[in-house]
C-alpha cells in the first residue's frame, strides 16, 4: 500500500496539470473568438458608417416630427415629476383664514369658512370646506412659484362650487401685462367668456378623471387653457398668481408643477 500511494499521488498531480492546461487553452480560444467578433463588427461599422449615420438621422427626425401632442404632454409631465409647491391643509382644525388664505368676497362679513378632514376623499390630506354661497377665498401664489404651468388636484363639486385661477398674461410683444381669471367647471363644451364678466373671466369646462365618492381628479395645463381662452384676444401665458375657491366643496392638496 505504501508503494501504491506515491504512484496514485503522481497520477492525480498529472491529471490536475492536464486539466489546468486544457482550461487555459479553452480560455485563450474563447477570448480569441470574442476578439475576432468585436474586430469584425468594428470593421463592418467603419466600412458602412455613412449608412448608419443616415439611418440614425432618419429615425430620429421621423420620431421628432411625428411625435403626437399627447406624447409631448407626457414628456413634459415626466420632466416635471415633483411639484415645486403644494397648498396643504395639514393645519386643520385651524382655520383657512389663519393659514395663508384671504377672503376674496364679500368684504362686509365676519363669517369664516369651516373646514374638516374629508373622510370619503381618495386623496390623503383632503378637506371639506363649508362656506356660504357667494363666499370666495384666495390663496396667493408665492412669487417664486408663479412660473408654474400645471396644476394637479382632486375636488368634489357641490351646488355653488367654483374653482378659479388668476393668470398673468402679456401681449405678444411683451409691452403689456394683464391679470385675468379662469373658472373651471366639470363638463364638456368649448371655453367661453363668463356671462356678465366677459372682460375679466373665462369659463373652462373640464372633464377630469372620475374618482370614488363623487370626487374628480384634475390636471390642468395652464398654457393650454390660456391658448383656448385669452389667447384669442392676443394674450399669452406668463404665470399663475392666485388660486380661488368658492362656496362648499371638497378639495385635495393643490400641487403646482413647472415643466418649462
Amino acid at each position: 500500500m505504501r508503494r501504491i500511494w506515491p504512484i496514485l499521488r503522481g497520477l492525480f498531480g498529472f491529471a490536475e496539470k492536464v486539466h489546468t492546461a486544457l482550461w487555459l487553452i479553452e480560455l485563450v480560444g474563447v477570448s480569441a473568438m470574442i476578439g475576432f467578433l468585436v474586430a469584425g463588427i468594428r470593421l463592418y461599422v467603419s466600412q458602412h458608417s455613412n449608412w448608419f449615420v443616415v439611418a440614425g438621422g432618419f429615425i430620429v427626425s421621423f420620431a421628432i416630427f411625428s411625435l403626437p401632442r399627447p406624447l409631448y404632454r407626457l414628456f413634459r409631465r415626466w420632466k416635471a415629476r415633483e411639484p415645486v409647491y403644494t397648498i396643504r391643509f395639514d393645519y386643520i382644525p385651524g382655520n383657512m383664514l389663519d393659514n395663508g388664505w384671504v377672503r376674496a368676497y364679500p368684504a362686509n362679513t365676519d363669517v369664516k369658512p369651516k373646514a374638516t378632514l374629508a373622510s370619503d376623499a381618495p386623496v390623503a390630506g383632503s378637506i371639506v370646506i363649508d362656506a356660504p354661497d357667494g363666499h370666495a377665498y384666495d390663496h396667493r401664489v408665492p412669487r417664486n412659484v408663479r412660473l408654474s404651468d400645471r396644476l394637479v388636484f382632486a375636488a368634489k363639486y357641490t351646488t355653488g362650487t367654483m374653482i378659479f385661477t388668476q393668470v398673468e398674461l402679456s401681449s405678444k410683444d411683451g409691452t403689456q401685462t394683464e391679470y385675468k381669471w379662469i373658472k373651471y367647471e366639470p363638463g364638456k363644451g368649448p371655453p367661453h367668456p363668463t356671462k356678465g364678466y366677459d372682460e375679466h373671466e373665462c369659463t373652462f369646462p373640464i372633464m377630469g378623471k372620475p374618482l370614488q365618492n363623487g370626487w374628480r381628479n384634475f390636471e390642468i395645463s395652464l398654457p393650454d387653457v390660456v391658448a383656448q381662452t385669452w389667447a384669442k384676444r392676443g394674450l399669452i401665458f406668463k404665470g399663475v398668481t392666485v388660486f380661488r375657491l368658492r362656496a362648499r366643496l371638497g378639495i385635495s392638496p393643490i400641487q403646482f408643477y413647472e415643466s418649462r
